[in-house]
Order: C-alpha cells, then sequence, then structure tokens
C-alpha cells in the first residue's frame, strides 16, 4: 500500500482524472514519504505518452520498474468479480471495465474513489437503466456503453442525446430488436428518426464508434451516419467495419 496520508492525494487525482499536474503532486509527495520507485514510475509515464521510435533510457526504465512492481500494484485494488481493470497510463489503471450495470451501481462509486481511470466502460445495460445511468456522477468518464435496449430504443436514444452536458462517450452500442402488438416476433426499432437524431447530436464530441443492431434505415440516413462515423459505424446486418489509428 502507498505510505500512510496519501487518500488526499488520491481523492484530488480521481476527481480530476485528466490533469497530470495532481499526479506529478502525488509523485513528489511519494518519494518524500519512502516511495520512490512509485514516484518514478508516475513521472516517467507522463513524460513517455507512447513507446519512442529509437531505443531510449527513461523509456527503458519505465518498463522496467512496470514489470517489477505492477502487479503489486494491482493487487492494492479490490478483485471485484465482473470488474476489470486496464493498462497502467499516467501511473495508475487507464480503465475499468463493469460487465453489467447492477455491478456498476453497487460498487462503481467505491472503485472509481479509489482509481482515477479516464475510461469507464458498462459492457452490458438495459433499457430501464438509463434514469440511474444519466443522474451516476460518474456519468462524464463513462466512454464505452452497450445498451440492450429493445423496444424502448427510441425514448433511450432521445435520451441520450438531449442530456444538458457533452458525454466523453467514444463508443455505442445499442440492440434495438422489439416485438409490437401486431406482430409478437422480433423486429427491428430504430429508424429514420432515431438514426438522424444520433447523426446530428452535439452531445458526443468524442463519440467514434456506432454500433447499431436492429434498424430499418433510409439511404439518406444510413449516408447521414457513415458520414459522420465513417469506418466507426456499422450495423448488425453488415460486417463490421474497423477503425485504424
Amino acid at each position: 500500500m502507498p505510505p500512510p496520508g496519501y487518500e488526499p492525494f488520491l481523492k484530488a487525482i480521481c476527481d480530476n482524472p485528466d490533469d497530470d499536474t495532481v499526479r506529478l503532486v502525488y509523485a513528489d509527495w511519494l518519494e518524500e514519504n519512502g516511495d520512490p520507485e512509485r514516484a518514478e514510475f508516475i513521472r516517467l509515464q507522463i513524460a513517455y505518452p507512447s513507446r519512442p521510435a529509437e531505443f531510449d533510457a527513461g523509456y527503458a526504465r519505465m518498463e522496467e520498474l512496470r514489470k517489477l512492481h505492477s502487479g503489486k500494484w494491482r493487487a492494492e485494488l479490490p478483485q471485484v468479480n465482473g470488474v476489470t481493470y486496464g493498462q497502467f497510463r499516467r501511473g495508475f489503471l487507464d480503465r475499468v471495465t463493469f460487465r453489467n450495470f447492477q455491478g456498476f451501481v453497487a460498487r462503481g462509486d467505491k472503485l472509481l474513489a479509489q482509481i482515477p481511470a479516464c475510461e469507464v466502460r458498462l459492457a452490458q445495460i438495459q433499457a430501464g437503466d438509463i434514469g440511474t445511468l444519466l443522474s451516476s456522477p460518474h456519468v462524464s468518464r463513462i466512454t464505452l456503453v452497450r445498451i440492450n435496449a429493445g423496444i424502448a430504443s427510441p425514448v433511450v436514444i432521445e435520451r441520450l442525446v438531449t442530456t444538458e452536458w457533452e458525454w466523453g462517450l467514444q463508443e455505442l452500442d445499442i440492440t434495438a430488436w422489439g416485438p409490437n402488438a401486431i406482430n409478437p416476433h422480433p423486429r427491428p426499432m430504430i429508424t429514420d428518426r432515431e438514426a438522424l437524431l444520433l447523426a446530428r447530436a452535439t452531445v458526443f464530441p468524442r463519440l467514434w464508434s456506432l454500433r447499431l443492431t436492429g434498424t430499418i434505415l433510409s439511404s439518406g440516413a444510413y449516408g447521414e451516419l457513415a458520414e459522420r462515423f465513417g469506418n466507426g459505424f456499422w450495423t448488425g446486418s453488415e460486417s463490421p467495419r474497423i477503425r485504424f489509428t
């Protein structure tokens, strides 16, 4: 565990996950309080956001520290069924994935108070969970959402695109098959109206991947989605497109 007294520093980092300054302040404190290698690792990860093209002694030292200590640092975190963690970036684990929404509701506050993850991924949400999702204090940190919206898809999409804030969302996956009174068999629930809401939404400035399963779209609506999201857009009726970075 970190030296006693680390909690206020960790809280400041979790409250400001995009700010490197608070991480560097914490690194200084760690060095002054008997944990110089963790301090060095944080500084080096901030200094090297990507692998250098050629050999670099600083990067090599960072990798050495990661191999020596990452297992111990991971073991300090809660081990919870249905929750997985990402990789170390900028000195801390960068991602938390909740495999079900109930786990996020039950444990999200506690986990995200200990992990300054810039990416929170929710792998399974039902239409009835949308209200709880929108009221979460962590909504701005959520980068991936997979929603099984079914017959409620039109309402779900309208609620997502009419929030009063901008999402940090990068990937959105909506499954939208549902029956109706006339036809009890599943049918596509996303029509041109919902597609155009998504294509024209201004609350998703970082969204690059949109996956819609259960659509019935005109060529015009499909074209607007494809124009906005490019290779990041696909429907369940075709092979997924891959975004290269």
